[in-house]
Parts: structure tokens; C-alpha cells; sequence
């Protein structure tokens, strides 16, 4: 895990990623926020089927903080509390509509 987020920190051009089902836990969480903070060309991860747990999930929610540019954030199954998936949630619909208005504008 620690190895992918290394590579997704120093990638520009990458727009998707499936990390679903890799046995990924708590641990891989904190360096995720971490790419999360930085990349600003993912739009779209799938996480899910992976045990992230309570403590995951606000670490990843943290990572979000600065994040404008992710659009999906796929994280079913990854034993996250509700608040973090809620606060992970209203970042991609805020995401989204900047997005859309950038666009029609």
C-alpha cells in the first residue's frame, strides 16, 4: 500500500484508480490522506472491500481538507463511521459543483 501511494503522490496524469479488495487497513489510510492532500489529478478512487476502519476514515477525511479536484470516492465496505463517510461525501458533492459551475461558466 505504502509503495502505491508513493507512486500516486509524484503522478500528474492519473485520473483513476481501483484499490478495491487489496487488503488494504488502517495503515495505508494515513499515507492515502496524504496523497489525497497533494494529487490534484485524481478524480475518481475505489477503495472499497478493504478494512480502512473508524480511524481510516477520519484520517482520510482529514486528507480531504484541501482536495478540489476528486469526484468519486467509491468506499463501500470499509468499516468507515458514518460521520467520516458523511464529511468524505459532502467534499465530492462540493468537488462536483465547482466542477460543474467552472464548466458552465
Amino acid at each position: 500500500g505504502r509503495n502505491i501511494c508513493q507512486a500516486l503522490m509524484k503522478t500528474t496524469t492519473l485520473l483513476h484508480i481501483d484499490l478495491s479488495s487489496n487488503g488494504l487497513g488502517e495503515h495505508v489510510a494515513a499515507n492515502l490522506a496524504e496523497v489525497l492532500s497533494h494529487n490534484q489529478s485524481l478524480e475518481h478512487i475505489i477503495i472499497s472491500c478493504n478494512k480502512l476502519g473508524v480511524a481510516g476514515g477520519r484520517v482520510l477525511q482529514e486528507g480531504l481538507e484541501n482536495n478540489r479536484v476528486l469526484q468519486t470516492f467509491d468506499l463501500r465496505l470499509t468499516e468507515i463511521s458514518q460521520q467520516s463517510e458523511h464529511s468524505i461525501m459532502n467534499v465530492i458533492k462540493s468537488n462536483k459543483e465547482k466542477d460543474s459551475n467552472s464548466v458552465s461558466a
